[in-house]
């Protein structure tokens, strides 16, 4: 399952969990700290950087143009226990869902986004097993006799 969140706006309000890099941080940091900041999560485990990267650039009336020209977004795996409790500030971040692949079209709109969602998780998913194998191996791996 793969966590979605949405935010206080109609269009394109689900994505990700995203957000930027502040000054002096690692790609890996920024996603553990903008995790926390959007969901409330504080536990989980960094499996590595994915593939792929999502880019767009603001109207040229948009507020933000002001200070930033657009978004360059790159994505990070991570695992959570099964147990772990989402919550959302309510302001940021409204709601949230644990989505599978085939409920990508029902919360992702744009096709582009979708599609390299899909992708992201189909990366992560073959971490989590790389992951999970080298785990089996090192606690099966016989010790000194």
């Amino acid at each position: 399952m793969t966590l979605l969140v949405r935010k206080p706006r109609v269009r394109d309000a689900w994505q990700l969990p995203q957000g930027g890099i502040e000054r002096g941080e690692s790609l890996e940091d920024a996603a553990i700290r903008e995790l926390r900041e959007e969901t409330g999560i504080v536990t989980g485990h960094i499996l590595g950087r994915l593939r792929g990267v999502y880019e767009y650039t603001y109207p040229a009336g948009s507020a933000r143009f002001s200070r930033y020209r657009g978004q360059h977004i790159e994505f990070v795996a991570a695992l959570v226990p099964p147990s772990t409790i989402v919550a959302v500030d309510g302001k940021e971040i409204v709601d949230h869902h644990w989505a599978s692949s085939d409920e990508l079209g029902t919360y992702l709109s744009r096709r582009d986004y979708r599609l390299l969602a899909a992708s992201l998780i189909e990366q992560a998913n073959a971490m989590a097993a790389r992951a999970g194998a080298l785990a089996d191996r090192a606690r099966t791996k016989p010790g000194p006799g």
